[in-house]
């Protein structure tokens, strides 16, 4: 778990520079009636948002709101495919994750927000026993209840698909 969050704080920190260097009809341009670059972030802040209110909650709340897991964590590789499987199976991110406006007036200070979100999630899992990380439940919209860890690698997964779209070189 720790593998992933490190990874997630190194990719959003080389991404951030990357966005930052691209002009602003580039980031704002959508084709297809697919998501512009600065729609793929906002989804981004959107989708770690929640994570981050649960985890400033006290874990008794948690616990008692979402239970904790009566089985094995699952592995980064068993999450993937737990993820590419619903993803096969049609699911989409619920309306309430979908990028609206942007209310961000520049583009650099959308990318500094992501970047501070992740850098919190980063913060805020530190503070929590790996005990607690692979017992401790949260839901998730299309997966069902995960582990705390399990929605850190999630997370990690998801920004890598929704990063791939921005065409970093």
């Amino acid at each position: 778990m720790k593998k992933s969050i490190d990874e997630l704080v190194e990719l959003t920190e080389s991404y951030h520079s990357y966005l930052c260097s691209l002009d602003q009809d580039a980031v704002e341009k959508s084709e297809n009636g697919k998501w512009s670059i600065n729609e793929e972030i906002i989804h981004l802040v959107l989708s770690i948002s929640p994570l981050i209110r649960a985890l400033k909650m006290p874990k008794f709340q948690i616990k008692l709101l979402f239970g904790t897991a009566s089985r094995d964590v699952y592995s980064f590789e068993e999450v993937e495919k737990l993820y590419q499987d619903k993803l096969g199976q049609g699911a989409v991110a619920p309306k309430y994750y979908e990028p609206k406006e942007n209310k961000f007036k520049t583009s650099k200070e959308l990318y500094d927000k992501w970047l501070s979100k992740t850098q919190e999630f980063q913060q805020l899992l530190s503070k929590w026993d790996q005990k607690d990380l692979d017992k401790v439940l949260l839901p998730h919209p299309s997966l069902g209840k995960l582990t705390i860890s399990e929605l850190v690698h999630f997370t990690l997964i998801h920004s890598k698909m929704h990063l791939q779209k921005t065409k970093k070189p």
